[in-house]
This record gives structure tokens, C-alpha cells and sequence, in this order.
């Protein structure tokens, strides 16, 4: 009995993967329009349409890249991708995105060392606010030691633009880690190195049984709001590409297409959010350093799956010197470390 306070709100979620000549051009589009979280202390809901703290958000992009097997020696990749984000209120972090990959990975004739280069460029251009870059060129060796047990490094280097207080967010770095898979059903993945804000650690840990799967992992990564919230329509499609690329990594494009098409509309067909327990993405306009902690475990019975997932994460905007009342928008503006934490269970039953 209260028409003035009546609202409509589109949600949307597309996408569109199309190969224009076979095994070497493609193309793929995604779009989203939903409604999130202006900031991460106000009232937050699993779909929540009606509360002030959200805002309607658009975004797209359009991705053409071209994918070529060199025989068994290589696998080249050149991809650009524009991307376009905006908002329905007085958001200054409306934006423009464009992004260009170039890599060159080994490919299976290589046994005992495997190696990669790549080149990465994001650059993300405000409405009201400073643009920003980010620009690194990477190199990486991998050696297998034994049957099960991998040695991992990489070199590069950093070269950004965005408004920060501190030094120029610029310099090399290296990682070295490992890659044990002492069976085919656990693998263990580490690996720590410096960057130009600090250390940095990663761990993966994958566990399988008849009954249950134990998956773990630690991620720390420079990146912006921007750069997640023009992500969540391909995202659990590109988590299962990647997922499924490490652990299987002479699958053929044709196969692995085919597997990650079935996951994705059964994931979809369960009604599933992937960010669901993720943590909230406020809109800010500040690069951050995110470190999160993730774990998922499932119980599977014939008729019945249980999982359970947790997380937490510190978005950190204090080591990039990026802290700023005039420059910062969103939480950024109220702290320099914002703190999430979350769990989330579901149980599926097959009638």
C-alpha cells in the first residue's frame, strides 16, 4: 500500500564463447547487470534488492583473442579485452577497461622443464576519478624432480600508475615454490617471493576420496574492485577452466571445453551463486592488496551432497601508500584494512 516506494531491478547474467577459426580465433563476450553492495558495513543481504546500501551496476566486456599450438613444443595466446562498468548512483567509480595478455607457455614435449612468459597490461579509466595501470612482464621455469614432486619460480617485474602517497609502485620480483602430488587424488602446491608492497605467500591443497574432497588455498593479490566486479558472470566458468588446466594439463581444448560446459550448467541448474561466499566487493576506486583464505569441503552420498565452505580476507590499501580521503572512495575513504570473514553451508538431495 506503498506505491512510491515500488522499485524495478533488472539482474543479467550472459555470456557468449564463440571460435571463428578453428583452434586459433575466438571470442568471448559476458555481460552482468545486479545489484551490490555500495560499501561492506551496511546491510547486506544473499539477494538483496531493497535496502539502501546497494546500487544497480552494469558492466561487459568483449574479449578476441587468438590461441595457437606450435606442434607439441608451445601454446602462444594474444588477448585484448575491453570492458565498460557503470552504476545508478553517484558512484565515481563508473569506468572504462582495456587489457591486453600475451603469453607463450611450453607445451608436452617438454618432460623435465617447463617454462612460460607473459605479458600483462590493465588499464582502467575513471569518469570523476584518477586513472589507474597496472603493467607486469613475468617469466616462469618449472622442474620436475621426481614422478610427484615439482620445483616452481618465476622472475618479473612491476610497473604501475595509480595515485598513491608512497613510493612509485614499481619494481621486480621472484617466487619460488613447489608442486607435490604424491598421488593422483592430493596435490599440494606452495610458494612464497617478495614484490614491491612486500612478501607474498600462495598455497594450494586438493584432497579427494570415494566420499569427500578437501580443497584449501591461500592468495595474495594486488588488484582493484573494478578488476573483480567486471568478473562474477565467467567466473566460476573460468575458475573450473583453470582448475581443470593444472590438473590436467594435456587436455585438449575440445575436451576441456566439453567438461567445463557440463559443470557450469549444472552449477547454474542448482541455483548456485559462486560468490555467494566470497566476501563482499564494496565499490571503491583504491588498488588494494587482498589477502584471502578459502576452503571448501564436500560429503557426496548417492542421494546427498553436503559442502561447506569458509573464507577470510584483509583488503589492504595501506601497504600500496594508496590511503587518501581525497583520492579514496568507498570503505577506503573510512579505513585502510578491511576485514571479511564468512561460512556457508548447502545440502543438495537427489529425489
Amino acid at each position: 500500500r506503498e506505491s512510491d516506494r515500488n522499485t524495478l531491478n533488472h539482474q543479467l547474467r550472459a555470456s557468449g564463447d564463440f571460435e571463428f577459426v578453428e583452434d586459433l580465433f575466438y571470442l568471448d563476450t559476458r555481460a552482468n547487470i545486479s545489484q551490490q553492495a555500495v560499501s561492506a558495513f551496511g546491510p547486506i543481504g544473499s539477494n538483496s534488492s531493497t535496502n539502501s546500501n546497494n546500487q544497480t551496476l552494469r558492466s561487459y566486456s568483449l574479449s578476441p583473442y587468438l590461441r595457437k599450438k606450435f606442434g607439441r613444443q608451445a601454446t602462444g595466446e594474444a588477448r585484448y579485452t575491453f570492458s565498460q562498468q557503470s552504476s545508478n548512483g553517484p558512484s565515481q567509480t563508473d569506468s572504462t577497461g582495456n587489457s591486453v595478455l600475451l603469453k607463450l607457455d611450453s607445451g608436452p614435449a617438454f618432460q623435465d622443464w617447463g617454462w612460460g612468459a607473459a605479458f600483462t597490461r590493465d588499464e582502467f579509466n575513471y569518469d570523476r576519478s584518477p586513472d589507474t595501470t597496472f603493467e607486469s612482464v613475468t617469466g616462469n621455469l618449472r622442474y620436475r624432480i621426481n614422478t610427484r614432486l615439482f620445483a616452481t619460480g618465476s622472475i618479473g617485474y612491476d610497473k604501475n600508475d595509480y595515485f598513491t602517497t608512497g613510493k612509485r609502485p614499481e619494481g621486480g620480483f621472484w617466487t619460488l615454490g613447489a608442486d607435490w602430488r604424491p598421488q593422483r587424488r592430493t596435490s599440494l602446491t606452495v610458494s612464497a617471493g617478495r614484490r614491491y608492497f612486500g612478501t607474498i605467500y600462495a598455497l594450494g591443497f586438493q584432497h579427494t576420496t570415494r566420499r569427500t574432497a578437501w580443497d584449501i588455498s591461500y592468495q595474495q593479490n594486488l588488484t582493484t574492485s573494478q578488476a573483480q566486479f567486471n568478473q562474477p558472470v565467467g567466473s566460476y566458468r573460468d575458475f573450473v577452466e583453470a582448475t581443470l588446466r593444472s590438473r590436467v594439463p594435456n587436455i585438449s581444448d575440445s575436451a576441456l571445453r566439453d567438461l567445463v560446459d557440463v559443470a557450469a550448467r549444472e552449477y547454474a541448474a542448482a541455483g548456485r551463486d559462486p560468490d555467494a561466499i566470497q566476501g563482499v566487493n564494496f565499490q571503491t576506486n583504491t588498488a588494494f592488496v587482498e589477502k584471502k583464505w578459502q576452503g571448501l569441503f564436500t560429503l557426496n552420498f548417492p542421494k546427498s551432497l553436503f559442502s561447506f565452505r569458509a573464507f577470510n580476507s584483509i583488503r589492504d590499501s595501506s601497504t600500496l601508500g594508496t590511503q587518501s580521503v581525497l583520492s579514496s572512495t568507498g570503505d577506503f575513504a573510512l579505513s585502510r584494512i578491511i576485514k571479511q570473514s564468512g561460512v556457508g553451508g548447502e545440502w543438495t538431495y537427489h529425489l
